[in-house]
């Protein structure tokens, strides 16, 4: 017996007028009315390339409907009733796109797994398109409820070390942030979910990801807070010339007064040709350990004399 081919899609062949830019066919080479007006009602509202994919991802299924064992002797084909349709639908998602179907009161829940293909939601969004078409041109009368929610692929991480030996690296991380980045690496490597492990170590969704692709590019080596390893910016000022700073504290500045922050950093300016703010100069003061050096205050009539006699008496008493 001759084994069906799967179903495809024909281009029109030139010199040919049609509506059509082409034709799909069923495994017996037979168009497929409803599959080509469908592909036709797509290039008029997504671009050549989503109708393409679209297309593509029923054609797949089509091909199962009419070649799997189990639907031939259950004769289920796409205008069956809603719970045979439901069914097929199911089974093609956990047989074939290797996902996970739960039932829920309103929708069907598909969890995907690390086996399948990353065209699982195009799969469904074009399943959709495809029964909202048939009934509206009248193919297809029943209201099904949809596979509407897809939970994204669990994420892995490479087995560079064992879950045991990733478990002691977490417990014994003296670094809070290394302790962390290992909890996040052990937790994916139980099998949790970003959102699990959101809740408990606080990291978002999106940063537990990008650890875990950094793990799994660089091994334990992309582990900790990077941070350790930077070097820093460079100093404004060489070591000679933090010592002819060093040296010009020691005296007053060029307009008299006390060493300020906006002093110093004029300083700088004069010897780098840089441009510094104020706040640097002040950091430099710090670094450099000056204090400042105020004189009591005197009162413009004190009669020095007489401070000094009252001293004198006041030692004495």
């Amino acid at each position: 017996m001759k084994r069906p081919q799967q179903f495809r899609f024909v281009r029109r062949p030139e010199g040919v007028t049609s509506r059509y830019v082409g034709v799909v066919v069923d495994g017996n080479g037979l168009p497929h009315r409803p599959l080509t007006i469908f592909y036709h009602e797509l290039q008029q509202t997504f671009a050549d390339g989503t109708a393409r994919t679209y297309l593509k991802a029923l054609l797949a299924y089509f091909t199962y409907l009419t070649t799997d064992a189990w639907r031939l002797r259950r004769q289920d084909r796409w205008d069956s009733p809603p719970n045979a349709v439901r069914e097929a639908v199911r089974d093609y998602l956990i047989e074939y796109l290797h996902c996970k179907a739960q039932p829920k009161d309103t929708y069907q829940l598909v969890s995907l797994t690390v086996k399948s293909p990353n065209s699982v939601c195009v799969f469904l969004s074009a399943l959709k398109q495809f029964y909202h078409v048939a009934k509206r041109f009248g193919w297809y009368s029943y209201q099904i409820l949809w596979y509407t929610y897809v939970m994204k692929k669990p994420i892995t991480v490479k087995a560079h070390l064992s879950i045991e030996t990733i478990e002691t690296r977490y417990r014994k991380a003296k670094d809070p942030v290394e302790r962390s980045h290992w909890q996040i690496i052990w937790l994916l490597a139980q099998g949790k979910t970003t959102k699990e492990i959101a809740e408990v170590t606080g990291y978002c969704p999106t940063w537990i990801r990008a650890l875990a692709h950094r793990y799994n590019d660089a091994g334990p080596q992309g582990l900790g807070d990077r941070r350790h390893g930077n070097p820093g910016g460079t100093c404004i000022l060489s070591p000679e010339q933090q010592a002819q700073l060093q040296q010009a504290l020691e005296e007053p500045p060029a307009d008299g007064g006390l060493w300020t922050g906006p002093k110093v950093a004029r300083w700088i300016e004069s010897h780098t040709g840089r441009k510094v703010h104020a706040q640097r100069g002040w950091e430099y003061l710090k670094r450099l350990n000056y204090s400042k050096r105020v004189l009591r205050p005197r009162h413009a009539k004190a009669d020095p004399a007489a401070q000094e006699a009252f001293k004198k008496n006041s030692r004495s008493r």
